[in-house]
Parts: C-alpha cells; sequence; structure tokens
C-alpha cells in the first residue's frame, strides 16, 4: 500500500471519528447559524417542561461545541477530494498504458521464440 493510499484511509478514520463529535442535523458550517438561530427561537418561544429546556440547552451547546469539529471535518473532506481527482487523474491514461504492455509483451515472446530457435539449431550443430 503507498503513502497515499495510507493516507486516505486515515484521513477517511478520521472523518468517521469527528462525524460522531457533529450535530446529526446541523452538520455543515452552513446550517450551523441556521440551526443555532432555530433552536434559540424554539427555546425563547417554546412553553415546554424544564426537561424540554434543558434539552434544547444540551442541543445548542452540542451544536456549538460542534464547530470546530465541523470546520476540521471540511477540510479533511477537502483533502480526500483532492487525494480521488489525483487518483482519477493518474488512472485516466492506465488502459492506453496496460494496451502498451500488451504490445511490448507479444514482441518480447516473438523474440524469445526467435531467440529459442537459435539456440535450438545451435545446439544440433555442436551435435
Amino acid at each position: 500500500m503507498d503513502a497515499t493510499q495510507e493516507n486516505l484511509g486515515d484521513l477517511i478514520k478520521k472523518k468517521e471519528l469527528l462525524q460522531k463529535k457533529i450535530h446529526k442535523v446541523y452538520n455543515t458550517s452552513e446550517l450551523v447559524p441556521k440551526g443555532l438561530k432555530e433552536l434559540r427561537k424554539k427555546l425563547e418561544t417554546n412553553s415546554g417542561t424544564h426537561k424540554e429546556e434543558a434539552i434544547l440547552i444540551k442541543e445548542i451547546d452540542q451544536l456549538k461545541a460542534s464547530i470546530p469539529a465541523i470546520e476540521e471535518k471540511e477540510e479533511i473532506e477537502a483533502k480526500i477530494n483532492v487525494i480521488y481527482k489525483a487518483k482519477k487523474e493518474a488512472s485516466k491514461n492506465l488502459p492506453a498504458i496496460l494496451q502498451e504492455m500488451k504490445t511490448l509483451k507479444e514482441e518480447i515472446d516473438e523474440l524469445k521464440k526467435g531467440q529459442e530457435v537459435k539456440i535450438e539449431s545451435l545446439e544440433t550443430l555442436d551435435k
């Protein structure tokens, strides 16, 4: 496994770990402000029980705490995309290279056959 594959695997694992720290609904940097606004509005306008208010406060705190994880996850996703694009670019020429390898292998096989015939001729002359 090369360094890129290893690095890609590490990045994917890290992204999955970060995903666990991020709010389930408001999981992108664009959705966080909207989520905070909606949750605060819900907290201020709903006349729920103390338990419901505590849940909303906890959810707001979780959302605030997930901001650094969201930013890091987005950076990791950008790195993963760069690696995927590089792999795609590298493999773009692969069919042509494989065809060239096949042609060269056939040429080598032909040369080997010719060489075997020459060796057999020399062996018969030596006898």
